[in-house]
């Protein structure tokens, strides 16, 4: 969409309720600024996901328990229910809620390419029962997950269909945080998958940046009065720069940018926090005018 997208990637491994689990960390990167929906791509989720016996599941803070995510053998014409899953910061929900909350049907499933690689894709459109919320990966009337890739026309969670002329998910809120589009690409061990002609990766994010690089970051001048400079990375190695007040508020974001610009903000302590492909860094910084 207009104001960015957002790069998820596996960060890690980690152990939740005995179960060893891949970390997804989830990074939006904001073109420009946006109010309104554009703002939801700040709240994404990291999620904590494993895969056994040809189902992929996700940690669902909701029922406090792994459950469901894609099911990869599924066969067509197969109706599926599934736990939902609370997507994020902001998200609401009201009525009763089970462990069948969403639904959806395997309309066909198909071998397609995807750039340099042929995947199974499984079709789906979403269907409402009693208590149930229309949910899809992708518009409740066609979505889709792939193997090895997860959903492609939305976030890895399925997301709330607005505008459908069933609206039950309006109403109730449920939509994850994640409209910044379809899949732009996919890498791992095996495949480098590219499905826009743009630039692949919005601006050429890189995979990965040495720790020892980072370990060297310095944020200069400090104080400073007119702009602010990250040293030692590029443009390319950062996906955004974000400036706090010393009460938590927001006020200043550049994305693949190194530097941020600082003039009329008043004397005082303020925070850079600094979003890459690994943890977030955050910086004390004086402004002196």
């Amino acid at each position: 969409m207009p104001y960015g997208s957002f790069h998820s990637y596996v960060a890690g491994d980690t152990v939740m309720q005995g179960i060893h689990a891949k970390i997804i960390n989830q990074i939006a990167l904001v073109k420009q600024p946006y109010f309104g929906w554009g703002l939801q791509v700040y709240r994404l989720p990291t999620l904590f996901v494993y895969t056994a016996s040809d189902t992929t599941f996700v940690y669902n803070p909701t029922f406090n328990r792994f459950t469901p995510l894609y099911i990869f053998t599924a066969q067509e014409g197969d109706s599926i229910c599934l736990p939902l899953l609370r997507a994020g910061g902001g998200t609401s929900y009201s009525g009763p809620l089970g462990d069948s909350t969403f639904c959806f049907v395997i309309d066909s499933i198909r071998m397609v390419k995807y750039d340099t690689a042929i995947l199974k894709t499984f079709y789906t459109r979403s269907y409402t029962k009693t208590n149930a919320i229309k949910l899809n990966w992708g518009t409740a009337q066609r979505g889709a997950y792939v193997e090895r890739i997860g959903s492609v026309f939305t976030g890895l969670i399925p997301s709330c269909s607005f505008g459908a002329p069933d609206a039950s998910c309006v109403s109730l809120a449920t939509d994850n945080a994640q409209d910044a589009g379809p899949l732009r690409c996919f890498r791992d061990a095996t495949y480098h998958i590219k499905l826009v002609i743009s630039d692949c990766e919005n601006g050429g994010i890189r995979v990965s940046i040495p720790e020892d690089k980072l370990s060297k970051i310095t944020i200069s001048p400090n104080p400073a009065n007119q702009h602010i400079y990250v040293d030692n990375l590029t443009e390319k190695d950062i996906l955004k720069l974000c400036l706090y007040s010393s009460d938590g508020r927001l006020l200043r974001s550049v994305s693949h940018s190194n530097k941020m610009e600082i003039s009329g903000l008043a004397n005082g302590i303020y925070f850079l926090k600094l979003y890459s492909d690994k943890s977030p860094i955050t910086s004390k910084i004086m402004i002196q005018q």
